[in-house]
Protein backbone atom coordinates (compact mmCIF):
# COMPACT_ATOMS: atom_id res chain seq x y z
CA UNK A 1 0.00 0.00 0.00
CA UNK A 2 1.75 3.46 -0.80
CA UNK A 3 1.79 5.85 1.80
CA UNK A 4 1.75 8.70 -1.20
CA UNK A 5 -0.96 8.39 -3.53
CA UNK A 6 0.18 8.56 -6.61
CA UNK A 7 3.69 7.20 -6.61
CA UNK A 8 4.99 3.37 -7.19
CA UNK A 9 7.79 1.31 -5.74
CA UNK A 10 10.37 1.12 -7.98
CA UNK A 11 13.69 0.12 -6.42
CA UNK A 12 14.37 -1.66 -2.93
CA UNK A 13 17.53 -1.89 -1.62
CA UNK A 14 19.50 -1.79 2.11
CA UNK A 15 22.27 -0.23 0.61
CA UNK A 16 22.78 3.30 1.15
CA UNK A 17 25.20 4.16 -1.34
CA UNK A 18 22.53 3.07 -4.30
CA UNK A 19 20.21 5.33 -2.26
CA UNK A 20 22.18 8.54 -2.15
CA UNK A 21 23.14 7.83 -5.84
CA UNK A 22 19.35 7.25 -6.43
CA UNK A 23 18.31 10.44 -4.49
CA UNK A 24 21.06 12.60 -6.65
CA UNK A 25 19.99 10.96 -9.91
CA UNK A 26 16.42 11.99 -9.54
CA UNK A 27 17.03 15.21 -8.00
CA UNK A 28 19.36 16.12 -11.25
CA UNK A 29 16.41 14.93 -13.68
CA UNK A 30 13.31 16.18 -11.42
CA UNK A 31 12.02 13.43 -10.94
CA UNK A 32 9.46 13.38 -7.68
CA UNK A 33 10.11 10.95 -5.24
CA UNK A 34 10.11 9.52 -1.55
CA UNK A 35 12.40 6.79 0.66
CA UNK A 36 10.28 4.48 2.39
CA UNK A 37 12.44 3.12 5.30
CA UNK A 38 15.32 4.99 4.66
CA UNK A 39 15.59 5.81 8.22
CA UNK A 40 15.35 2.47 9.17
CA UNK A 41 18.43 1.05 7.07
CA UNK A 42 21.17 1.15 10.03
CA UNK A 43 18.74 0.04 12.35
CA UNK A 44 17.50 -3.21 10.97
CA UNK A 45 18.49 -2.88 7.21
CA UNK A 46 17.72 -6.71 6.45
CA UNK A 47 14.32 -6.65 7.92
CA UNK A 48 13.01 -3.68 6.70
CA UNK A 49 14.72 -2.34 3.09
CA UNK A 50 14.34 0.95 1.90
CA UNK A 51 11.76 1.17 -0.75
CA UNK A 52 12.05 4.15 -3.09
CA UNK A 53 9.09 5.23 -4.97
CA UNK A 54 8.03 7.50 -7.82
CA UNK A 55 5.47 9.55 -8.77
CA UNK A 56 3.00 7.71 -10.81
CA UNK A 57 3.41 9.98 -13.77
CA UNK A 58 7.29 9.48 -14.29
CA UNK A 59 7.13 5.68 -13.19
CA UNK A 60 8.95 5.23 -17.03
CA UNK A 61 11.21 7.79 -17.12
CA UNK A 62 12.52 6.85 -13.69
CA UNK A 63 12.87 2.69 -14.86
CA UNK A 64 14.58 4.45 -17.69
CA UNK A 65 16.96 6.04 -15.54
CA UNK A 66 17.74 3.17 -13.57
CA UNK A 67 18.41 0.83 -16.41
CA UNK A 68 21.59 1.93 -17.16
CA UNK A 69 22.76 1.98 -12.81
CA UNK A 70 20.89 -1.84 -12.32
CA UNK A 71 23.41 -2.87 -14.93
CA UNK A 72 26.50 -1.60 -13.24
CA UNK A 73 25.10 -2.67 -9.38
CA UNK A 74 23.72 -6.30 -9.23
CA UNK A 75 22.51 -6.07 -5.56
CA UNK A 76 18.80 -3.90 -5.11
CA UNK A 77 15.45 -4.72 -7.30
CA UNK A 78 13.68 -2.17 -9.67
CA UNK A 79 10.55 -2.56 -10.07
Amino acid sequence: MDVQPGYKEIYITVNPFHIAFIKSLFDANNIRYFIEGENFLQVRPLVAPAIIKVDSGQFEDAQELLKEFKSEHGEGTIR
